[in-house]
């Protein structure tokens, strides 16, 4: 009787091989995103505090042959993309997301205004994207925890005391408070009249506006002067600082001292 044949031998199944990833095109340009109102209530702001800067800065760059980035040995210039949110606020957080998650964005610049700035730097956040605060301050910002987010702007906390010293300074004795029905206006009056009231300046006139849709201030001027205050403090962007201006030239009401939060400085409130 012979020796059964061995069962034959198994044929050894190897993993397939992996294909090696293609390597990542070589970088030619650093793309910055940005989502901030080009059109809307907010374009005027945009246009004279904060806009043009980031507009300067990719040009002066640009000019200097780009940034020096070591892993590619050169420099590379900067392309900037921006979207406009039409100063809608939930358009705003969408289309920021659509540059960090569609377009694939290297940094993005911050949207304009208070409110604006405190939706987007969450999303900045998420994504371990940095967000420079440029034009905006929210003092809510502070009580987050929001490693990617840097806030260099000065706001409410820094001008209410220096406004404050000058009111003192310049004998102003009482005030006349107003102020956009939003972040930026709740902030700045809720941070700003402590600061009066301590310093023993008498705010006579507290009132709160509808943000972007009011037109009409010459109620709160007369009011204003009726109360014979000596400074008219408004916490408003500079599509409302205009119009205040204009009507108070219109009516003939002055004040010893007359401050916005954003806009004295636009050229055009100066020349119209």
């Amino acid at each position: 009787v012979g020796c059964p044949a061995p069962p034959p031998a198994e044929e050894e199944v190897l993993p397939p091989e992996e294909e090696e990833e293609a390597p990542p095109p070589p970088k030619d340009k650093i793309v910055i995103g940005q989502a901030i109102s080009l059109s809307g209530p907010y374009a005027m702001g945009v246009a004279t505090a904060g806009g043009p800067v980031y507009e300067m800065w990719v040009e002066e760059v640009n000019k200097n042959g780009g940034i020096y980035v070591e892993e590619y040995g050169k420099k590379l210039p900067v392309e900037l993309i921006r979207y406009d949110d039409t100063t809608d606020i939930g358009k705003m957080t969408m289309l920021l997301e659509k540059l960090i998650l569609e377009d694939k964005v290297d940094f993005v610049f911050p949207p304009w205004s208070t409110a604006f700035l405190f939706a987007a730097a969450p999303i900045a956040n998420k994504y371990g994207y940095i967000l420079i605060g440029g034009p905006g301050g929210a003092l809510k910002l502070k009580e987050l925890n929001l490693p990617y987010f840097f806030q260099v702007l000065n706001f409410s906390e820094t001008q209410g005391p220096a406004l404050t010293a000058i009111y003192e300074e310049v004998g102003v004795e009482t005030v006349a408070v107003i102020f956009r029905g939003d972040l930026h206006g709740v902030e700045y009056a809720g941070a700003m009249i402590p600061y009066f009231e301590q310093a023993g300046i008498d705010v006579k006139m507290i009132e709160s506006f509808p943000p972007d849709v009011t037109t009409d201030y010459s109620p709160f001027l007369k009011e204003a002067k009726s109360l014979d205050v000596d400074a008219f403090f408004a916490a408003c962007y500079p599509h409302e600082g205009g119009p205040l201006t204009a009507h108070a030239i219109g009516l003939g009401i002055n004040f010893n001292s007359f401050c916005f939060t954003v806009g004295p400085y636009c050229p055009v409130t100066f020349r119209d």
